[in-house]
């Protein structure tokens, strides 16, 4: 029998449809949005119920396991969190970063984590840990008072192997590590740091029964990689090796801008260094240790470029103290180290052989030996190197060898040491070559022989300037124009491409000697013009600036007005500004004219009477029987008066108005005259010949 059902109502299948849909959910768990952010709104290091979030539940919840619905579901994915509020979290126990569940950004805004629980001024735990695969980017965060016992674990931030981290405008500082661990960052994945203080942590090692200490900022372990940028690392100390950093066998380390200051350790104040290391534009000072005040290298062959060390102490390699290392610098300074042994900038040690390019060494001291350098059993490489006031209490204030004949040195320059130039035997064969040592050989000057290589050795003053700026990212020391260093070094091999400051070589017909290429200071007055090394004298004192656009005009004439400039900046200085003009000393030099005040000073100092008729003259050129009176008169004062003439020259006759000042200017060796006998007193002096007057009228260096 057929049975026809009746149709059901519309409301029965609506109803059907959300009672499948109820049973399709019933077993679906509730999943946060992909890429969470949580924000956190509480100090307190809190997992109680109590509608805050506190930073160990978003923590949690980022991490997928979230320990209540403070801060809402718990994420698989990269996940952000944010502070609404700034100040201090005082933690309980350390915070954890796990892995599988993407990346964590943590936007601190200036939060303080803090690892003094009781805030009674001494740490109770670690701060944190990014566990092996886990991955943290941090920013705007302080980590402080951290406190470890393990050699496993930082105080403030360890990454473990396989974890990374990024931080950025950070601080790590006031970290304690007393098992011998890393005190504010301790590294085994990849870490990278920029524009981070990390200051005033400490490790030591109050609990193995042989005590030993790494890494007082940070603890770069084996197979770690860590980059820091732009950051501040001072004030850190460690009981055994590298106070700001210690860079260990097998780890990577690449230092960018950075700043190491008054670090401390038995080994390596500043850097401990046995593994791969890259320095760029870093500064190393007033860091402090037993060997390696600066920087302690074992077993390792760090590369720096363009960085500064300076003000460092310790006994032994004050500097820089290399133990069977072979570091590789550029364009770097040592400058006034202090060792209370040997090798105030360098010490180099059983077998150290580094390479050095462009570099400067000055003012480092030594109370032993090698107030520059110290090598022993060791054989550097010295190209294009410049030492300048070194000392040392004993031997060698620029270098001292012993058992390092192996030592090159090429285009070299050892001067103005304390106790001998360079102590002990290096390298004689033709690898060493075109050297300048101040000293006379062979007790100071390496066993090196003048003339023999290209070498010049116990020739006298080689007219070094100071260590200043003069360009570059380091501080170098420029020769003065007269320096025999210039064009005297090897133009091939031996010869960098540019100087420690970065300017090309050669600049003249060969290169120059040491660490920087003299360039001429004027464009129309090159080298090879005749009286360019008078013109750069001048300039280097401050008496000139050229006529402008870059140039000297070394053939335009001299008039009085200009004279009267150069007279007087010679006489008292380049700093030298003459009283403001009156206008009423000559007739034709009113209070507004631009050489007034120094035509005026001139007149008061009796070096002229003016051009008679009370007038000046000041844009009539200047002749050569004139300018010997302006010369012996700003030399020696109004009242000066030569001896009396005897006819020196075939055109100045006895009789002739200015014939003794002539001749006294020949008998001091300021003119030869014009040739052929002759002064021509009435010739016009152009500025390169005035140039030539200056300089050796005031012996001007």
């Amino acid at each position: 029998m057929n049975i026809k059902r009746k149709p059901r109502p519309a409301w029965f299948h609506l109803l059907a449809a959300l009672a499948l849909l109820s049973a399709s959910f019933a077993n679906v768990r509730t999943v946060h949005a992909l890429g969470s952010t949580y924000i956190v709104n509480t100090l307190a290091d809190s997992t109680t119920d109590d509608a805050f979030c506190s930073l160990r539940e978003a923590l949690a919840a980022a991490n997928n396991s979230p320990i209540n619905a403070n801060c809402g579901a718990g994420s698989n994915s990269d996940d952000t969190i944010n502070f609404s509020l700034v100040g201090t979290i005082y933690l309980n126990s350390p915070l954890s970063i796990v892995s599988g569940h993407g990346s964590l950004t943590l936007n601190g805004s200036g939060i303080i984590l803090n690892g003094d629980t009781d805030n009674s001024g001494t740490g109770n735990t670690y701060v944190m840990v990014v566990e092996p695969g886990a991955a943290l980017i941090m920013d705007n965060v302080v980590i402080t008072k951290g406190y470890s016992s393990s050699n496993a674990y930082a105080a403030g931030l360890t990454v473990q192997t396989g974890a990374s981290a990024t931080i950025t405008s950070g601080a790590f500082e006031y970290n304690s590590n007393v098992g011998g661990g890393g005190g504010g960052i301790q590294n085994s994945g990849t870490l990278n740091t920029t524009s981070t203080d990390i200051i005033f942590n400490s490790t030591t090692d109050t609990i193995s029964p042989i005590p030993f200490s790494m890494g007082g900022g940070i603890f770069n372990a084996a197979g770690g990689t860590a980059t820091v940028n732009s950051s501040s690392i001072s004030n850190n100390t460690a009981g055994t090796w590298g106070g700001g950093i210690a860079n260990l066998s097998g780890a990577t380390l690449t230092l960018n801008n950075d700043y190491f200051f008054f670090n401390t350790a038995t080994s390596g104040g500043g850097i401990f260094n046995a593994g791969s290391a890259t320095l760029t534009q870093v500064i190393l000072d007033n860091n402090n240790a037993t060997n390696g005040g600066g920087m302690y290298n074992y077993q390792s062959n760090p590369i720096l470029t363009d960085c500064t060390i300076l003000w460092n102490f310790a006994t032994n390699g004050s500097g820089m103290y290399n133990d069977q290392a072979s570091p590789i610098l550029s364009n770097v300074t040592f400058r006034e180290n202090a060792a209370t042994g040997s090798g105030g900038g360098m010490a180099n040690m059983n077998g150290s052989n580094p390479s050095l390019v462009n570099a400067t060494f000055s003012g480092n001291t030594a109370s032993v030996n090698g107030g520059g350098m110290f090598n022993s059993s060791s054989a550097p490489s010295l190209t294009a190197v410049t030492f300048s006031l070194n000392t040392a209490n004993n031997f060698g204030g620029g270098i001292y060898n012993t058992n390092s004949n192996g030592t090159v040195l090429r285009n070299t320059v050892i001067a103005n040491s304390t106790n001998g130039d360079c102590f002990g035997a290096v390298d004689t064969t033709i690898q060493t070559h075109h050297n300048l040592i101040e000293d006379a050989g062979p007790f100071y000057s390496c066993g090196l022989t003048h003339g023999v290589n290209n070498n010049i050795v116990g020739q006298g003053d080689p007219k070094l300037g100071i260590l200043q700026n003069n360009g570059g990212l380091t501080d170098v020391i420029k020769p003065l124009a007269s320096s025999p260093v210039i064009n005297a070094g090897d133009s091939s091999g031996a010869c960098p491409s540019t100087d420690q400051t970065g300017k090309l070589r050669p600049q003249g017909s060969a290169c120059d000697i040491g660490a920087f290429e003299y360039a001429p200071t004027f464009l129309d007055v090159p080298m090879d013009y005749w009286s360019w090394q008078f013109v750069e004298r001048l300039a280097s004192a401050g008496i000139t600036g050229g006529c402008g656009g870059g140039n000297y005009c070394p053939e335009t004439n001299v008039n009085r007005a200009q004279m009267a400039v150069f007279l007087l900046r010679g006489e008292h200085g380049s700093a030298y500004n003459p009283p403001a003009a009156t206008g009423a000393v000559f007739a034709d030099v009113p209070s507004s004219y631009w050489a007034a005040a120094w035509i005026e000073q001139l007149a008061t100092e009796g070096i002229t009477g003016g051009c008679g008729g009370g007038n000046y003259c000041p844009e009539t050129p200047v002749t050569r029987d004139q300018m010997a009176v302006f010369l012996l008169r700003a030399k020696y004062g109004s009242g000066y008066a030569p001896p009396s003439a005897t006819g020196i020259f075939t055109d100045v006759p006895t009789t002739h108005w200015a014939a003794s000042w002539i001749e006294q200017l020949s008998a001091e060796g300021i003119t030869g005259g014009c040739g052929g006998g002759n002064y021509c007193p009435a010739t016009v002096v152009n500025r390169a010949q005035m140039a030539v007057f200056l300089v050796r009228t005031f012996n001007l260096p």
